[in-house]
This record gives C-alpha cells, structure tokens and sequence, in this order.
C-alpha cells in the first residue's frame, strides 16, 4: 500500500513539473515601463506577433544575443512583430546601456522580478502569437538561434 501511494504520487509529481503551459499574455501595466517611466500594456502589442527578451547588463550571454536579435529583426523588417527587451535593473543602467548600444529594439524596465514571467534564468526569450498567447520559450544563449532556419519557420507559421 504504501509502495502505491509512492508511485502514484511520484506519477503525479512528474507529470505535472513536465505539462508545458501555453500562457496568455497577461501583465499588470503597473509593473512595466518604457525608459521614460511611462506604463506600458503589452496587450497593445496585440494583432502582432511578440517577441520578448529577458535580460540584463550584467549577463553576458544576454548582450552576445543582442547581436541574433538585431540579425532577426532585420529578416522580419516587414512583417508584424515586434521586438522588446524587458530588464529588472534600475532604468538609468538600463538608459547608459541602450545609449551606448544603439540597438534598435524597444527596451522596457520590469519592476519585480523576472518570475513574474515564469523565467527563472537568463536570457529568456518568450515569443507571443498576434492574439497574445504564448507559443514557445528558450533560455540560454545559443548561437544564432534566432535566424536558423527552424526559428524562422516557426515566426513564419504565427505571421
């Protein structure tokens, strides 16, 4: 009996730690902001397909990516979807960054943390379909994992 109950409970265990949940995009305004501290609503991203990127300065897999990114977007220039950057760092790191940077994608400021997301690691890259829900996820950085082809297959699909 108490063998049983072991197994059913690790079944359970295990089955639900590997259901993969397909989100909506659903996020208090309140805890989003453009640098020049105004609220943002992601759901005003609706109608296109969202591409959005956890990160950090101080994570250097996380700026190395910024360079696929930029190579993504390029390849997507005509097509609806938008490329946003979401960091939890006080918003004039953040600033200095995208001074010196210039990378040409929208950069948000989180407050709170990056589980509000369900990301637990950087960087997170989560992408949204047009009707804002979640269609898949990667972390970690992976060498040009966002113009492969299979990448580009998938954005393709949701376009």
């Amino acid at each position: 009996m108490k063998k049983t109950f072991y197994i059913i409970f690790y079944l359970l265990l295990f089955f639900s730690c590997n259901k993969k949940s397909k989100k909506n995009l659903e996020i208090d305004s309140s805890y989003l902001t453009d640098l020049n501290d105004n609220q943002i609503d992601l759901d005003s991203y609706h109608g296109n397909v969202l591409f959005l990127n956890l990160w950090a300065t101080w994570c250097k897999p996380c700026i190395v990516e910024f360079e696929d990114i930029m190579n993504s977007k390029k390849l997507f220039e005509k097509d609806s979807i938008k490329f946003v950057a979401i960091s939890n760092e006080n918003i004039n790191t953040i600033k200095s960054f995208v001074q010196k940077n210039k990378y040409d994608i929208e950069f948000l400021k989180l407050e709170g943390d990056y589980s509000y997301f369900d990301a637990y690691g950087l960087p997170t890259t989560i992408i949204f379909d047009k009707s804002g829900k979640e269609i898949f996820r990667t972390s970690g950085m992976k060498k040009n994992q966002f113009t492969s082809k299979s990448f580009i297959r998938k954005i393709k699909k949701l376009l």
